[in-house]
């Protein structure tokens, strides 16, 4: 999969790029402000504001909030319907991005969207349909925002709009990407960076140039997890290029939202490719970048990979500190991905200072929140597969045409492959093979259930992988994956004659044994440990040996089995603080009344 590269020489007349004659750099923010003060008819002047109010949603948000009032009676004021319906749409698309006001611009865009297709204006309605999906999204509706983004897809193709296009293309692939889909993501980000560098929309091309870049970091760290390091190496090259030029290119573009990202996000493709002095040098520039901007999100972001790249360069309290702030940010928007990805570089950082508690409750919060986010997307995978079908269905009604049987045939198999990719969504880890967290919550649950009707025991095995952060600092996080898929490879072979293996957390691994004892579980774990000591890894790194610790826990015949998944934590932190490679095993798990 190849990025796209800069454009060589590109300079778009209206992006400003171009020096002026005093040899000083303009902003697209300054260069639409002098557009609009020389433009000699007042409605080209509102017209030129509506554009800076919409650049400034996606560079500046809590600029754009200001402005849009103030172009809506710019617009009142001349009495064009038309220019103030569109007024009203940037205004609307500002309060999204910059107060993440939603339910009101929401139903003002689907009432603009009446409006413009009243006026004849096909394009404008189809933006109005776009910031509507997008809405939706933000809402919590990803069924609801893919079927209104691939409408106004469909309408922007038909009447040749290449930035609408790129935008909807953008969007959707954003949609792909949270789904795991990142083949198709980033074919979505080229096509989207495509049209909108020959439609003249920098906001868009910048946008979709930072998504494309993202996503191919991410497919590196697959290929490094699935042996493929050449393949990994050339990824995270093409996204380490593509940072780099999008910093000098934000810069110059004055995009105050995304500059502080580009360097961030680079400085983790640094790491990865083990360049740490680099690293560390992106993450100052990110930091400084976010400290000058208005983005909330953009400071949280900063601080998020920067704490990363100090954890993994052997900086903890440091790292802890700015992912302690990173945290209070995305805690309080819900976003789940960011949240767990923040509680996991803080439970590493808490152990590297010494502080074991703290370190456990942050571990119980990054169960939840693995868990709450592992449900978000099984259930955004049912909710778009549903709304796309009832979008057929409700075409083929409006229409009054039936599918043929062959056509129906193709749609029922996409369905059918569609709930497969679901299935193992919802069930398997991507990195190791192994079930995922989800899976084992549910299976445990279900086990535990069946454990206290039958009155058998329930065992359960956490286990852990020792200094493994250790591994990822000296060999890279290429190294640490493989290893950890060498791991999960050993461990499948004890996930039989009804056992689970599955991957909990970063190096943690659990194995639920149906009706045993805990003598029984406590073998299995030494034999586990055992196996792990005895790999032989020198094709991953000469000389490299791992070790693990284990914890086990067994609910009693006829007891409730809730307090056995902390019993068996608490008996792996013991074995952690005791020197670690080593099995420990927990006192019964007190019964709970009910």
């Amino acid at each position: 999969m190849r990025l796209l590269g800069p454009p060589a020489g590109y300079r778009h007349p209206r992006w400003g790029l171009g020096a002026p004659p005093d040899g000083r750099r303009l902003t697209r923010a300054a260069e639409l402000e002098q557009e609009a003060a020389a433009a000699s008819d007042p409605a080209e002047s509102a017209a030129i504001m509506i554009r800076l109010v919409l650049w400034c949603a996606d560079a500046e948000p809590s600029r754009a909030v200001v402005l849009g009032p103030q172009t809506i009676r710019q617009a009142e004021h001349l009495g064009d319907p038309a220019l103030l319906a569109r007024a009203r749409y940037a205004d609307a698309v500002a309060r999204i991005f910059g107060l993440k006001d939603l339910i009101g611009p929401y139903r003002e865009l689907r009432e603009l969207g009446r409006r413009f297709d009243a006026f004849g204006l096909p394009a404008d309605a189809a933006w109005c349909e776009l910031m509507a999906g997008v809405a939706l999204e933000y809402l919590g509706d990803p069924g609801g925002a893919t079927v209104r983004l691939e409408r106004a897809l469909a309408e922007f193709r038909r009447i040749g709009h290449q930035g609408g296009e790129a935008r909807c293309l953008n969007t959707l692939g954003y949609g792909e990407s949270m789904l795991g889909r990142l083949p198709e993501a980033l074919a979505r980000f080229r096509r989207a960076a495509e049209l909108a560098q020959a439609a003249g929309c920098p906001g868009t091309y910048t946008l979709a140039r930072m998504n494309g870049a993202e996503a191919a970091s991410e497919l590196g760290r697959i290929a490094a997890a699935e042996g493929r390091p050449e393949e990994a190496r050339v990824l995270f090259g093409q996204a380490d290029a593509e940072y780099l030029y999008l910093e000098g290119l934000l810069e110059r573009l004055g995009h105050r939202h995304l500059q502080p990202l580009a360097p961030a996000y680079r400085a983790s493709t640094l790491l990865q490719l083990g360049r740490h002095d680099d690293a560390l040098e992106a993450c100052d520039r990110a930091l400084r970048f976010a400290a000058a901007s208005d983005s909330q999100e953009a400071q949280a972001s900063a601080r998020c990979y920067a704490g990363e790249v100090h954890l993994a360069l052997g900086a903890p309290q440091r790292a802890r500190e700015l992912l302690v702030d990173a945290l209070a940010a995305y805690e309080r928007w819900g976003l789940h991905n960011e949240t767990a990805r923040v509680l996991r570089g803080l439970v590493q950082a808490n152990e590297a200072v010494g502080d074991i508690a703290q370190a456990y409750a942050v571990h119980k919060r990054l169960l939840a929140t693995e868990l709450a986010l592992r449900d978000a997307n099984a259930q955004r995978e049912n909710e778009v597969i549903a709304a796309r079908l009832e979008a057929a269905r409700r075409a083929e009604d409006d229409t009054g045409e039936q599918l043929r049987p062959a056509e129906l045939v193709k749609r029922n198999d996409q369905l059918e492959a569609e709930r497969r990719a679901l299935e193992r969504l919802a069930h398997t880890d991507p990195l190791t093979g192994l079930a995922n967290r989800r899976h084992f919550d549910a299976q445990l649950s279900r086990l535990a259930v069946r454990a206290e009707l039958s009155r058998r025991r329930l065992g359960l095995v956490l286990l852990d992988i020792d200094r493994f952060k250790d591994v990822n600092d000296r060999l890279s996080h290429l190294t640490g994956d493989t290893l950890l898929c060498r791991v999960a490879a050993l461990l499948a072979g004890f996930g039989q004659d009804g056992a689970l293996a599955a991957r909990v957390g970063g190096e943690e691994f659990a194995l639920l044994l149906p009706d045993t004892t805990s003598a029984k579980a406590a073998e299995v774990a030494e034999q586990v440990r055992a196996a792990v000591e005895a790999l032989r890894l020198d094709d991953i790194e000469p000389g490299l040996r791992v070790t693990l610790s284990a914890g086990v826990a067994v609910a009693g015949a006829g007891e409730y089995a809730d307090g056995l998944q902390a019993a068996a934590d608490g008996a792996l932190y013991r074995a952690k603080r005791n020197g670690r490679n080593q099995v420990r095993t927990a006192s019964q798990p007190t019964a709970t009344t009910r």
